[in-house]
């Protein structure tokens, strides 16, 4: 049986519709269970998205079956995902994971079902990730990166038991095997100072400590070259109302086909993903000198009177604006917004 889909949805009806009718664009959506995550409102305005959502859910079709979970109360979406999994997971060997921004290919099941059905008993190998960043094609058809990721994505019981939700205790792990910059793809990313503002409270993020969790014990992820998902949902409507570009990549209907590989990650793969997220920086930011300077900005911002981390911010964002030639999302990256608690 393939594995169910489960989605989690807040107040974004029309987000959650177009990842619904994707996923309805996967053959295999008829022999699909999915299982729909409605979190509740934090303010009333917000009510009616949410019965919008539920309804469109109620009369769904197409699915092999359809069951609609709703939250009585707001949970946030680090809660909701972490209780959710693990409750699914309860019942079931497997799930496949989206959040309501999560566009996929009309090959996103097939290319899920069959990693997982293929890697379920590799216990070093942590998810399926749908999503890849814009990578050369000379990458073979999927490779394996170290940890984890969050743009659709699929894992089994025996790799979610592993998920550790101290993030210091996880940082402390790091620390002591000296992986920081191997953790933050040389430099390049930012999830060392993500997973450090999700212990200092300034994130709740579920993703950074999913990642971390997998990275400490050197499991690894699968991703395809040609990605089968992508988010729709850095426009302004999200949690991280992120003002960065969207996506432009088509979704094609190109099948990935899946064939056993050694787990172990990629080196040519991790340099494509540092590549592509130097692309993300303004352009002083990619060399030596400038990304010193760039880092110490990030690092300093939260440490900053409130004047000054507003003024470090829109520096921060103008620069990646004005510097940023790509078309792409930040994924683990995202810098967190004003006002918004990210997840």
């Amino acid at each position: 049986m393939d594995a169910p889909v489960v989605l989690f949805a807040y107040s974004r009806p029309d987000h959650t519709r177009r990842v619904i009718n994707s996923l309805l664009g996967n053959p295999e959506a008829a022999s699909t269970d999915l299982v729909v995550y409605l979190d509740g409102p934090q303010k009333e305005s917000e009510r009616a998205a949410g019965e919008s959502i539920a309804e469109m859910v109620t009369n769904l079709s197409g699915f092999r079956s359809v069951k609609l979970i709703r939250a009585e109360k707001n949970k946030g979406l680090a809660s909701s995902i972490i209780d959710g999994v693990t409750a699914q997971l309860l019942e079931r060997e497997s799930v496949i994971v989206l959040e309501d921004d999560i566009e996929v290919a009309p090959t996103f099941l097939r290319y899920m079902n069959d990693g997982l059905k293929i890697y379920k008993g590799d216990a070093g190998v942590a998810s399926i990730h749908a999503h890849t960043y814009p990578v050369s094609q000379n990458l073979p058809e999927t490779f394996f990166v170290r940890g984890s990721d969050c743009w659709g994505w699929a894992t089994w019981r025996r790799a979610w038991e592993i998920f550790e939700a101290d993030g210091e205790l996880l940082l402390q792990q790091l620390i002591e095997t000296k992986e920081l910059a191997e953790f933050d793809f040389g430099h390049t990313a930012n999830f060392v100072e993500m997973l450090r503002n999700q212990i200092r409270g300034q994130n709740d993020s579920w993703a950074i400590r999913w990642h971390a969790s997998t990275f400490v014990r050197n499991m690894v992820t699968l991703y395809p070259r040609d990605t089968q998902a992508i988010n729709i949902g850095q426009d302004g409507s999200g949690v991280h109302r992120g003002l960065i570009r969207l996506d432009q990549r088509r979704l094609n209907d190109r099948m990935v086909d899946v064939v056993w590989q050694k787990p172990q990650p990629l080196l040519a793969a991790q340099s494509e993903f540092a590549r592509y997220f130097l692309t993300q920086r303004p352009r002083f930011a990619r060399s030596w000198m400038g990304s010193a300077v760039y880092l110490f900005a990030r690092k300093v911002h939260f440490l900053l009177p409130k004047k000054l981390r507003d003024a470090n911010r829109t520096f921060i964002q103008r620069s990646k604006r004005s510097g940023n030639k790509g078309t792409e999302n930040e994924h683990l990256v995202a810098l967190p917004p004003k006002n918004v608690t990210s997840t």
